[in-house]
């Protein structure tokens, strides 16, 4: 109501910077904790010795789907 008494629109102040937060920052946020996921459980494994870093890259090259990062920013944009 503030911003209405002073004249300004308040669908700008409100709305749109979670909109362009949605669109460009989301997905930033995404990759990043899916890079420390993977590096994380890389560290996780290599320090209790319970897989082998050679293993664990392999692991991941062999599970990869490229169709898994798409549907996440998608997913994250919506």
């Amino acid at each position: 109501d503030a911003l209405e008494v002073m004249g300004m629109n308040s669908l700008n102040y409100l709305v749109l910077p979670k909109i362009i937060a949605n669109v460009f920052f989301y997905p930033f946020v995404i990759i990043i904790s899916i890079s420390l996921g993977i590096f994380g459980g890389w560290v996780a494994g290599i320090l209790t010795g319970l897989v082998s870093s050679a293993d664990y890259i392999m692991g991941i090259r062999s599970d990869f789907d490229s169709f898994h990062l798409v549907y996440s920013m998608i997913k994250t944009s919506v």
